[in-house]
């Protein structure tokens, strides 16, 4: 017999990708459009990770609380903290 494993609906995916979007937007001390790339596929990598999947169409609805906790908690990487440090010491 065929297990049918449930996947999330169109309406969660989107629900992802714009709470993604929200947390991006404010997140400050993004220089420029290559680091906010880099930002946006950070804390979508994270989400993933946080449900077990390689990409929303293998995220289940179980994972769906965990995912959006996951985005919420999501902290500026060291990185990043450090461009914009640098940016401000050479301005």
């Amino acid at each position: 017999m065929i297990e049918v494993v449930k996947v999330l609906s169109v309406k969660e995916k989107c629900e992802i990708m714009c709470h993604i979007e929200r947390k991006v937007k404010s997140i400050s001390g993004i220089a420029d459009s290559t680091e906010e790339e880099k930002v946006y596929e950070d804390v979508y990598n994270m989400a993933m990770r946080e449900s077990g999947a390689f990409g929303l169409e293998y995220a289940r609805p179980e994972f769906l609380y965990a995912i959006h906790e996951a985005i919420d908690t999501y902290a500026l990487p060291a990185w990043l903290k450090n461009n914009e440090q640098r940016r401000k010491e050479y301005a």
